[in-house]
Order: structure tokens, then C-alpha cells, then sequence
């Protein structure tokens, strides 16, 4: 609600020309771009995406090339689910309130009959108190974070190892070609396999065989 602090894009023009770029000065917006194409520059951008390719990967069945059929739904679930890295939903930090289900209709919930219930004047006191105590939530949200994001790498650190590889392991093996556009459909799993490691090399390098006992020509690490 009101005028934005920060702007993220992409480098487009209709973000960076010069009528948009004087119209952030003037009213003291802060804009920032990411690199075309590449989430990974933006570390929330890319964690976000996971979680919406994971929810689709689950979601679809045989056909894989109905992913946008399902995106609405996917995003929806995305936005109304608490992150236990910010300890409420994104809808919530947005809108100042839980999201109303559609179920919520026919099965109206405690929240709803309490709204029901009130004086002509009541619902708007009531959603005027609610943006009052936004920014609050979001000031936590940042704390929560910040502080999810240190237990994270500290668990992370402690459990972190170096993992040793030897003759007669089973593993699964990095499909380079799933990285090539237009070799394989985006929810395709990415590894192959599984394979016998039959002979460990030099500069951890791994020769590879199937179970069935034919080796690869080339090996991996």
C-alpha cells in the first residue's frame, strides 16, 4: 500500500529508461536490477522458484507439458502457506491478514462469523487496525529471517562433510544433457542411473558402470 522504498527488475527498459529511472528519483524509490534470465543472481528469487517447481513436479502426473495448468493453483498455495523462515504466510506479510479460502464460503470459518457479526462501522476499525500492525509483522518477518538463516549455516557447518567414494558404490550420475534447452522438459528428473562405481582414478575421477556390467566410456567426477 502506498509508494514503494525498493524496486527490483530485470534490465528491460520498461524498467530502466530514463522516464521510469526519473520518476524512482524524484519520489525516492531505490531501484535495483538482477541479471536477465538468471534467479540465480537473486538468492529469494531462486528459493522461491524452487518451491513452486517442487509443488508442480508433485502435482503433475503423465503429462508434463500441462505445468501452466497448474501454476495458478501452485502459486496460491505458495503465497497463503507460512514460511518457517518468517513465521507467516506471504499473503499475510502483504495484506495484513490470513487469506480467505474458497472452502471458507460454504463452510464459513470463526474468523468469517465474527465478521458477520459486526456493527456497520466495526469491519473497517477493525481492517484499519489490522495495516496498523503490518509493519510490525514485516519488522519480525526480517528478524525471523535473519535469524533462520544463522541456524541454517551453523547446522549446515556442523553436518557438512566430504563425501569419499569407493569401488562398488551405487550412485546416480549428473545428466549434463538435462542443461541443454530443448534436450529434456523442465520437470524431468536430472539424474541417471543407477550405476556401479568399478575403478576410482586420479583428481576424483570415477569410472562408472551399469548394473548390468557395461562401462561407460568416459568417466566421471
Amino acid at each position: 500500500f502506498g509508494v514503494p522504498t525498493t524496486i527490483i527488475s530485470d534490465n528491460a527498459l520498461a524498467f530502466l529508461g530514463a522516464k521510469v529511472t526519473n520518476w524512482d528519483v524524484n519520489h525516492g524509490i531505490y531501484l535495483s536490477s538482477s541479471s536477465n534470465y538468471y534467479p540465480q543472481g537473486n538468492g529469494l528469487a531462486e528459493s522461491t522458484n524452487k518451491n513452486i517447481l517442487r509443488i508442480i513436479r508433485r502435482t503433475l502426473k503423465d503429462n508434463q507439458r500441462a505445468w501452466h495448468l497448474m501454476l495458478n493453483s501452485t502459486l496460491w498455495a505458495d503465497r497463503v502457506t507460512p514460511k518457517r523462515s518468517v513465521g507467516n504466510s506471504p499473503y499475510k506479510l502483504v495484506y495484513g491478514r490470513e487469506a480467505r479460502m474458497p472452502i471458507s464460503v460454504e463452510l464459513p470459518t470463526l474468523d468469517l462469523l465474527h465478521q458477520m457479526e459486526l456493527l456497520e462501522n466495526e469491519p473497517l476499525q477493525v481492517r484499519y487496525a489490522e495495516l496498523m500492525e503490518l509493519q510490525e509483522l514485516r519488522d519480525q518477518a526480517h528478524v525471523n529471517m535473519e535469524k533462520n538463516q544463522k541456524q541454517m549455516k551453523n547446522t549446515f557447518d556442523k553436518k557438512a562433510k566430504f563425501k569419499i567414494f569407493n569401488e562398488g558404490d551405487i550412485v546416480l550420475k549428473w545428466d549434463v544433457d538435462h542443461a541443454k534447452p530443448g534436450r529434456h522438459a523442465k520437470f524431468d528428473t536430472i539424474w541417471s542411473g543407477p550405476y556401479m562405481i568399478s575403478a576410482c582414478k586420479e583428481h576424483n575421477a570415477f569410472q562408472l558402470s551399469r548394473l548390468n556390467g557395461e562401462e561407460l566410456l568416459i568417466p566421471v567426477n
